[in-house]
């Protein structure tokens, strides 16, 4: 996979006027658990994917996390512009996930969120990042879809 620049990636798309979506598969996905602030788990996987597409909210992007801690969820986000690697507030997160960020780097992204229960003892803080290098493919923003139809 070739070294590429993730957010320069992801600015490019956004200006696109095609009706497509990014499939992004990253080297590997290092998922962290906590609870209560005590590390619970940590695993790690390979080849893992998300989706980007566009939203007709103009800036805003729907990153749909396909390799999950427990289950496949999406969000919707304001893409940084280049230059600008501070935590963005994510702007929908679909219950029980509240509380999330991303962070786009060059070559990395880092995604955390919290899964609240009905008792705030046992809710769960996930961090997830997701490293490089990655491949990009686009495709049909009708494949996804179908592929995936979130229950937001």
């Amino acid at each position: 996979m070739p070294k590429t620049n993730l957010l320069k990636t992801l600015n490019q798309f956004q200006k696109e006027k095609q009706d497509t979506a990014l499939q992004i598969t990253f080297n590997s996905l290092e998922i962290t658990s906590y609870r209560n602030g005590e590390f619970l788990d940590k695993k790690i996987r390979y080849q893992s994917q998300i989706t980007v597409q566009k939203t007709p909210d103009g800036p805003m992007a729907k990153i749909v996390v396909l390799d999950d801690y427990i289950f496949r969820f999406s969000f919707q986000v304001r893409i940084p512009k280049i230059g600008m690697f501070q935590r963005k507030k994510v702007i929908y997160l679909p219950r029980p996930l509240d509380e999330g960020y991303l962070r786009i780097l060059p070559h990395q992204m880092e995604l955390s969120f919290r899964i609240r229960t009905l008792d705030p003892r046992v809710d769960l803080q996930i961090g997830q990042i997701y490293k490089g290098p990655f491949s990009v493919e686009k495709i049909p923003a009708s494949v996804i879809v179908k592929k995936y139809k979130p229950s937001l």
